[in-house]
């Protein structure tokens, strides 16, 4: 496997687990109530996590964009 290769999968594997977390982040804010501070510190949170994701996804499509070092 080529390294364009091995970062594809390690962007990828680190998506997967920012969806995990974000995931835990709704569970929880769907515990509280729409009052309560820890949901809007989580929701900033998640809204941070989504950015990174953002940024960690368009990494990812350009590495794929990437002509291959045959």
């Amino acid at each position: 496997m080529g390294e364009r290769q091995d970062d594809l999968r390690a962007t990828g594997e680190d998506l997967i687990a920012d969806a995990e977390e974000l995931k835990r982040i709704e569970e929880r804010k769907l515990q509280l109530g729409a009052d309560d501070p820890e949901a809007d510190r989580l929701a900033l949170e998640g809204e941070q996590l989504l950015g990174e994701m953002g940024k960690k996804a368009r990494a990812q499509r350009q590495l794929a964009d990437e002509p291959d070092e045959s």
